[in-house]
């Protein structure tokens, strides 16, 4: 579960989004707020759903947080990450060229002295990167750290530097003079993590999978939203192929049950029965909600099934507005939600808003000068809890609402 996050530009102060995701002490004990699986006195919120007019900024809000952590696990095998998830949440005209870092505060499980168990901690990872002037994409790493948090403060376990010896703790499993971290510090478009991880050194294999678990809608190799690599996936995949044909028929959308069915060409493809219909409708003849339901589900299931984070951009998009708040109670209930998965989300429908606490509502709008600001609807003052947030988004109060004239 996501803590902190934080992204700054370093030519310009005003251009930096922080979001700290902890709720206050002084919160009502409600079962879509679990406690922290790395701290005991912290809780968080299970949902937290960005709210802002288009061109605000919530995407690149959304994908700032699953770049760094997708560059973090994976951009070694796939070094040139500026044709990957991107690092460019500031393009005003005096700061597009400038160095951005982006830091996120999670859980991770990590591996205990034995080796053979794990415990949760709450780790930061932290990127910096220059960008071409005339592409405005990402051309080298400057910096790089990951912390933990045993006592309440940072400890350094890894730390790189442009053009100095890459530092390395103890506790990560290597020694600080081991002859790996040459090849990291010469690293420029890879991050030490991946590279560490495939070289089978310390820890960080283990971290590098548990970060790979952090899934999203953003362009990756399982989930791409393709009809053909949704249909092999659910070929492969029978136990939630039933569990969503189970959802369909109880979300009454007329279906009664999804199949795998094979096409002349051998070609996995999916059909669904419905009722009153003689014969099964291919996928691409469905209705966009359900198309949209049945490419997004494998992410809910998996997030689900292991209490992981799940990032979705824009995802009350070709859904009606109860099965959106059906997908977003699977997190907020204590029922379904079991291992305390996290789902970080943008929306557009403000009906959704009558759901949801003003901890789980994040606000994004830009400013005059086109900076992209972000903050929870707690953070308002005179905002009641038991109010109606939709009435209050609607009115302005609450900001991020599109201007029209």
């Amino acid at each position: 579960m996501i803590h902190r996050f934080r992204v700054s530009n370093f030519q310009s102060v005003r251009e930096t989004v922080e979001l700290d995701f902890r709720v206050p002490g002084t919160t009502p004990e409600l079962e879509c707020f679990p406690v922290s699986k790395s701290r005991p006195d912290v809780r968080l919120p299970a949902v937290i759903a960005l709210y802002g007019p288009n061109g605000s900024g919530k995407t690149t809000i959304l994908q700032s947080i699953f770049g760094a952590l997708y560059f973090a696990h994976a951009s070694y095998n796939n070094p040139d990450f500026a044709n990957g998830p991107h690092f460019l949440p500031f393009l005003s005209r005096e700061t597009a060229s400038a160095s951005t870092r982006v830091e996120v505060d999670l859980d991770v499980r990590w591996p205990m002295d034995s080796g053979l168990e794990t415990e949760f901690r709450m780790l930061r990872y932290s990127v910096t990167v220059i960008r071409d002037k005339n592409t405005l994409m990402p051309t080298q790493v400057i910096h790089e750290a990951l912390y933990s948090f045993p006592n309440g403060r940072p400890r350094r376990l890894l730390e790189r530097h442009e053009g100095r010896e890459v530092y390395v703790a103890k506790e990560t499993g290597m020694r600080p003079k081991d002859d790996r971290l040459s090849t990291v510090s010469k690293l420029q478009k890879a991050s030490a993590i991946s590279a560490l991880a495939a070289m089978e050194a310390g820890v960080f294999p283990h971290l590098a999978r548990e970060l790979a678990k952090i899934r999203s809608t953003f362009p990756e190799p399982v989930f791409s939203g393709i009809d053909e690599t949704v249909a092999n996936f659910y070929q492969q995949s029978p136990d939630v192929v039933k569990k969503l044909s189970s959802e369909l028929q109880r979300i009454d959308m007329g279906i009664q049950q999804m199949q795998v069915q094979q096409l002349p060409d051998g070609r996995p493809c999916l059909a669904f029965s419905h009722y009153g219909l003689q014969s099964p409708v291919i996928m691409q003849k469905e209705s966009s909600g359900a198309k949209q339901l049945v490419r997004q589900f494998p992410l809910f299931n998996l997030a689900l099934q292991e209490g992981q984070l799940v990032i979705v951009d824009g995802l009350d998009s070709d859904l009606h507005t109860e099965l959106t708040i059906e997908i977003i109670n699977w997190f907020r209930k204590a029922s379904t939600n079991t291992e305390k998965a996290q789902l970080l989300c943008s929306l557009h429908n403000p009906a959704i808003l009558e759901e949801l606490e003003k901890e789980e509502v994040v606000i994004v709008k830009k400013s005059a000068s086109g900076a992209t600001g972000a903050y929870f609807a707690s953070d308002i003052s005179g905002l009641r809890r038991g109010g109606n947030l939709q009435k209050q988004y609607r009115s302005g109060i609450m900001g991020g609402l599109p201007r029209f004239g």
